[in-house]
């Protein structure tokens, strides 16, 4: 994924919609939508313990909310409550949303702070290098996949996609090199492997093609 277009997003206020909804729908939040994406300025949730994981699709590093014991600490960029989660902020954002006058109509309800960072296009890094053009290798040494398209929502070309074959021992090496990553990322966290929220560049309301990172801003926040 180039790295303008990595993202994470804290709350979809709808998807799957014509551009003529979409624009009713920014008319109606325009006057709220500075306060919103201003919110993490003064809310500030912090996400730890960052580590590679992957699907059938893509790869993506994660992350999970942290709420350490303690009072807080102010500064003069604004109050930074520890007790205050990610899950406070999606709330927030929910309910601020709401209260501008449109309904939620999320794709995924399910709580998730990731970041994707590559998706699966192809399976060339991954089959038997030394078969030639129609040779098959043993069965224990390759399993049957499928390619998939980065947007999978264009069946008629998906379907073109042949099953190809994966060599068991390539896709072994590469999810031993995620968990390599993993265990550098773990003993990192000591020197502070966290993020706040809206750290360095502030909540992006955006619109348009966002699966992927693109589309463009509507309203940015404050960055912390």
């Amino acid at each position: 994924m180039p790295p303008p277009n990595l993202h994470t997003t804290v709350l979809e206020i709808t998807h799957s919609r014509t551009p003529e909804y979409i624009a009713d729908l920014v008319k109606t939040m325009r006057p709220s939508l500075q306060s919103i994406v201003d919110h993490t300025y003064t809310h500030r949730a912090k996400l730890v313990k960052p580590m590679l994981s992957f699907d059938g699709s893509a790869c993506a590093i994660s992350f999970i909310p942290a709420a350490p014991a303690g009072e807080g600490r102010d500064n003069e960029k604004g109050s930074h409550n520890y007790n205050y989660t990610y899950h406070h902020l999606r709330r927030d954002l929910y309910d601020l949303s709401k209260e501008s006058g449109v309904e939620i109509d999320s794709r995924y309800t399910v709580p998730s702070a990731h970041i994707t960072i590559a998706r699966f296009i192809t399976t060339e890094d991954h089959v038997p290098s030394e078969l030639a053009v129609g040779e098959t290798a043993e069965p224990e040494a390759i399993a049957s996949a499928t390619s998939i398209l980065a947007d999978s929502s264009q069946p008629d070309l998906r379907a073109t996609i042949p099953a190809v074959k994966i060599e068991k021992s390539k896709m072994e090496k590469w999810v031993e090199s995620l968990d390599e990553i993993n265990q550098w990322l773990s003993e990192y966290e000591g020197d502070g492997a966290e993020w706040i929220v809206g750290e360095e560049k502030g909540l992006d309301c955006r619109i348009g093609r966002l699966w992927y990172g693109g589309g463009e801003t509507v309203v940015l926040g404050k960055g912390i």
